[in-house]
């Protein structure tokens, strides 16, 4: 998933810091070291001194045990994060991203603004529907425990989830590693078996059907689904030859709890290992070794805690109906044990609600068996005592039952790996074995990411870039070698050529500047013919005894008649007049003829008159004279034909009373 060859798991407890070193190999993983460190810190909030007290912790940690490895994964509480599962049908991505944004409004108990929203899409067969894992975490919480992470000095691969990373450990170590890697389409099929079913001709009849688990990775921002591994890390998976024809078979689904039991907090996650291993119930509960420890010490009456630990551990033990002489020696103190019983009641209480809401579940079923992990894990009687109280078999995972992972046996934990099952699971997932990927690093830490898994191409590329570069280079020079010979010897050629071409430009330029007169002439000779032409109608159509004062004609077509006449009904008949000239007036905007205040003494009659105004807007005006004809183009072998001028209409000039020279406006 990640092209990492090494990885830590980092565990960040409330009493102690778990690390596990774990190596990729081709036959599985190995565990090079595991530890743990307590924290030198009272338990409480991930202020800025407990930050700086944690961070200081790992590094000296991980100074001590001479670990050089960077690439680290992380994890959140379970108890600080929001997880729901829903089933969706199959649509786009596009529209899957959009349903599942709507699910996470209607579910998550607090503002999508102030949460950080993820999600994980299983494919479970093209005629079922998709089971989508929805967990959301608070921004504010991310953000601290960023700053915990930057302090540390380690590269962080991906912060994930106590209970998700008990989940994969689990699994992994129940399932065999060549189906693991199926599943996760981790695998490198061998090119002899490729070979040989190109050899036959036919691919047909070989192939079963075979079911690959997607688990693309989403955030509500950039969202593209992403397979589990894709040919460009090929070269680091394992080699595993698989049968290509599996028989379809029933496979029976064994369901099984597995419960980390902590200083603070225990996790629940179910699993239902059968034909796709997927995860059927996580829970995690806000109380666990501590709270024992706080009871102890209370009704004990014991000052310190670290005594009241010590008595937990060596001197108390869960009391199993039926064998209570276990208390009667003198190492067992029977009011610690007591007491011990009395918080084992309530840590099966819990676990019994939690299995009672998941087989009601609508894919809920009874669960097979419980591991049990974590430091609290260890009291004595308590595996036995929750399964006498449950009828459900119990263990204690202390070691691993999977070969294809190794891990080596150390003497300062007598308990195994009970306490390490969270850490171990983090670090599968950074070599990319886990089968849930829900990612809370920051966006710009996941694109840093992306980008590093490139190295290698951009490596080749920019290799291949700088051999391109240099061999264009050699030719390039070798190229302009021979234009500098060239050019050399037809200099008296290029200068002539250019001498002439600087005359060709300079003749066309003059006549671009006499076409330009002409035709400049042309349009105001044709501008000028239309206004003559126009003010002849005008004088036709005017009656004798009107008189018009001033006339403007304006370039866009419109015209403004000042007249005056003896009789208001002249001035209404030459208004009809020019409403019927259709051929020349496009409508008589405006006329104020006949409004009785527009009386007035004339100095043209020497006598009271009646005066208006006429606007008119003509049609619009075309030139009379089409621009000048272009003359011959070099190389062209008939001229350019002039555009095609409309005929114009041309109102009669006939005489009539007070008609004059047409065009001579009246005065």
């Amino acid at each position: 998933m990640h092209n990492l060859r090494k990885c830590l798991g980092i565990d960040i407890g409330t009493t102690s810091i778990k690390v596990v070193e774990i190596v990729s190999e081709k036959t599985g993983a190995r565990v090079t070291k595991y530890f743990a460190v307590p924290i030198p810190l009272a338990p409480g909030p991930l202020d800025p001194q407990r930050i700086e007290v944690v961070a200081k912790t790992i590094r000296d940690a991980l100074k001590d045990q001479k670990i050089s490895t960077k690439h680290a994964v992380f994890c959140i509480s379970g108890q600080n994060v929001f997880v729901r599962k829903v089933r969706l049908p199959r649509t786009t991505e596009e529209r899957l991203h959009r349903i599942i944004a709507y699910e996470a409004r209607q579910q998550i108990p607090f503002a999508l603004e102030n949460a950080i929203v993820e999600y994980q899409v299983f494919d479970l067969g093209p005629e079922s529907e998709l089971e989508v894992l929805l967990v959301a975490a608070k921004k504010d919480l991310v953000n601290d425990f960023m700053k915990l992470v930057g302090k540390t000095g380690l590269k962080p691969v991906t912060v994930s989830v106590s209970s998700f990373a008990l989940f994969n450990f689990q699994v992994f170590d129940a399932t065999p590693f060549e189906r693991l890697c199926e599943e996760l389409g981790l695998l490198k099929r061998r090119k002899a078996k490729t070979a040989a079913v190109g050899a036959e001709g036919s691919e047909t009849g070989d192939k079963g059907k075979k079911f690959t688990f997607k688990l693309p990775s989403f955030s509500f921002g950039k969202k593209k689904a992403q397979t589990q591994a894709s040919g460009e890390n090929a070269d680091e998976l394992p080699e595993v030859a698989l049968d290509e024809s599996p028989a379809e078979e029933e496979i029976f689904e064994e369901v099984r709890a597995y419960i980390n039991i902590g200083a603070q907090t225990f996790d629940l996650a179910i699993a239902r290992l059968g034909k796709y291993h997927l995860l059927g119930f996580t829970r995690s509960v806000p109380w666990g070794g501590m709270e024992l420890t706080r009871t102890l010490q209370d009704r004990l009456e014991i000052t310190s805690a670290e005594e009241a630990e010590e008595i937990k551990r060596s001197r108390a033990v869960v009391v199993i109906p039926g064998r209570e002489q276990e208390i009667e020696g003198g190492d067992v103190d029977p009011e610690a044990s007591e007491i011990v019983t009395s918080w084992a009641d309530r840590l099966i209480l819990d676990i019994r609600k939690s299995l009672d809401y998941y087989i009601s579940q609508p894919d809920g079923v009874a669960v097979d068996s419980i591991s049990l992990s974590g430091g609290q894990a260890v009291q004595p009687n308590l595996a036995a005592y929750i399964e006498e109280k449950l009828g459900i078999p119990v263990e204690i995972k202390s070691h691993v039952e999977n070969e294809a992972l190794r891990v080596p046996i150390s003497e300062e934990e007598s308990a195994g790996i009970v306490n390490y099952c969270v850490a171990l699971g983090l670090g599968l997932t950074g070599l990319g074995y886990g089968r849930i990927t829900i990612d809370f690093l920051p966006r710009e830490l996941k694109t840093l990411r992306e980008f590093k898994k490139k190295n290698i191409e951009l490596t080749l590329l920019t290799a291949g870039l700088a051999a391109m570069i240099t061999v264009s280079t050699q030719v390039g020079q070798r190229d302009i070698t021979n234009m500098r010979r060239w050019l050399d010897e037809n200099q008296m050629k290029i200068q002539t050529a250019a001498q002439t071409r600087a005359k060709v430009d300079e003749a066309r330029q003059k006549r671009d500047k006499v076409n330009a007169k002409f035709t400049a002439l042309g349009e105001a000779f044709g501008d000028r013919g239309f206004w003559l032409e126009f003010l002849g109608m005008l004088q036709n159509v005017k009656p004798a005894d009107v008189l018009i004062t001033a006339i403007q004609m304006k370039p866009d077509g419109e015209v403004t008649i000042e007249c005056e006449a003896e009789n208001l009904r002249s001035l209404l008949d030459f208004v009809k007049s020019l409403k019927a000239q259709t051929e020349w007036v496009k409508a008589v905007v405006n006329s104020n003829v006949g409004d009785p205040t527009r009386v007035r003494f004339s100095n043209f009659v020497g006598k009271q008159v009646q005066t208006g105004t006429i606007t008119l807007q003509v049609h619009w005006k075309k030139t009379r004279l089409a621009p000048v004809r272009q003359t011959l183009e070099p190389g062209l072998m008939y001229p350019t034909p002039p555009p095609a001028t409309p005929a114009q209409p041309r109102p009669a000039m006939g005489a009539g009373a007070g008609a004059g020279i047409p065009g001579e406006p009246a005065l």
